[in-house]
């Protein structure tokens, strides 16, 4: 699909009939480039929603997918129903043609129920994370007239949903949604992907906020969720590099960081190591949301390798900095050409290889590759990438987190 399309469809007039002409979306097509999505629609089922209600919600979905271009290439739509219990209805890739899947949602059932809205976003989580592409948008959009049943299940849920890499739509319908869980069920910034409204007639009135926001929704990247535990250390001197260039260093690790999937819930830990004095570091245990460490990288003070590497083995994964006994030991060290002593940083990049920890390097600027490979893990071609400036940091985020994140994403073999 192009999200845009998604946005003309969702907020356009509820019970509208389909377009009968392509004009609109192709221009709003144009404007949003046309990317691709994969869109999931999770309707609430429960008993206190009529059936004539019901109906039209099931209308309204149906003139919804009308304007997307369905395809196996493009837009793929997947739809859940929930009360108490949880129905997946059509998964992604059920249909590549808009009059099947029209009729398929027509025949949708009214399950009838108590409105268990959590336990719903964990089966949307795991369609996402099953049979979802990478590479394309991501969009969740609630629908749903009263408030869940466990309202922190529903927001711990939505959470873990929105770290996944999608982005949710929550729209309250009636007098009955509660606001501040709604809130917690769309993404940021609520007054964009939030919305409630008395009726569904009324959702036309809220279509071109959504429009503006779901247009710009950009595609899924793959986040880290590691395996087993792992505490990561970002290392790199910043008296020799300079204020502009560790600037550019703590973008990246902020960029890195942000696609940690489940650091929140305990599996992973991360931390900075940056010079010799406590308001150079970030302990492994100072933060478990990956957007608070995030902002504190971007943020943090800026002060002055073979040292802070001697001290990052020695102490940065100990107990009482936030490390743990049994966690995988990963550490980013950041070297340039004004490192003196390369030969004590192979010493003590050894030394911390042979206690375990995996070591990542980046290399920045005129470095001999072959040194550089002395230092990281082996194969080289795994742990090493090169940039040739710290400004080109800011490009290859992605793609480092793409390489660093393989290891993660893997249990060891301890065969």
């Amino acid at each position: 699909m192009f999200i845009p399309t998604f946005i003309l469809s969702l907020i356009s007039v509820a019970f509208a009939a389909p377009f009968t002409t392509t004009e609109e979306p192709l221009d709003v097509v144009k404007f949003c480039h046309g990317k691709p999505a994969d869109i999931f629609f999770l309707l609430d089922s429960s008993s206190s929603i009529w059936i004539v209600h019901y109906r039209q919600q099931l209308k309204f979905l149906q003139d919804i997918v009308a304007t997307f271009p369905i395809s196996q290439t493009r837009t793929r739509i997947g739809v859940g129903i929930f009360s108490h219990l949880y129905r997946s209805q059509i998964s992604f890739g059920d249909f590549d043609n808009v009059e099947d899947l029209q009729n398929r949602i027509k025949r949708i059932p009214h399950m009838l129920g108590a409105t268990f809205t959590g336990r719903a976003l964990g089966h949307v989580r795991r369609e996402f994370e099953h049979n979802a592409r990478q590479g394309v948008a991501h969009v969740a959009v609630v629908l749903t007239d009263g408030a869940s049943r466990n309202t922190q299940r529903t927001m711990r849920q939505a959470r873990l949903l929105k770290e996944q890499g999608v982005y949710v739509f929550a729209i309250g319908i009636g007098k009955g949604p509660n606001m501040e869980e709604l809130q917690a069920i769309g993404s940021e910034p609520s007054d964009e992907f939030v919305s409630k409204v008395a009726n569904f007639t009324l959702l036309e009135t809220i279509k071109e906020k959504l429009a503006m926001k779901v247009c710009r929704v950009p595609k899924y990247q793959a986040y880290c969720s590691a395996e087993m535990e792992t505490d990561v250390m970002f290392a790199y001197d910043s008296a020799s590099m300079g204020t502009k260039n560790v600037r550019h260093a703590h973008n990246f690790i902020s960029d890195v960081v942000g696609k940690f999937g489940n650091m929140a819930e305990g599996m992973i830990r991360a931390g900075m190591l940056s010079g010799h004095c406590e308001n150079n570091r970030i302990d492994l245990n100072q933060y478990t949301n990956k957007e608070e460490m995030s902002s504190a990288v971007r943020n943090k003070n800026i002060r002055g390798l073979d040292n802070i590497v001697e001290e990052l083995h020695r102490y940065s994964y100990t107990v009482a900095r936030g490390g743990r006994e049994n966690a995988r030991k990963i550490t980013v060290l950041f070297v340039d050409d004004t490192v003196e002593k390369f030969d004590q940083l192979i010493v003590q990049s050894e030394i911390a290889k042979a206690m375990g920890i995996k070591v990542y390097v980046v290399g920045v600027g005129e470095v001999d590759e072959e040194i550089l490979g002395a230092i990281c893990s082996n194969p080289p071609e795994d742990h090493l990438m090169m940039v040739s400036s710290y400004t080109d940091l800011d490009s290859v985020a992605e793609e480092y987190s793409e390489l660093f994140c393989q290891e993660m994403s893997i249990l060891p073999d301890y065969e």
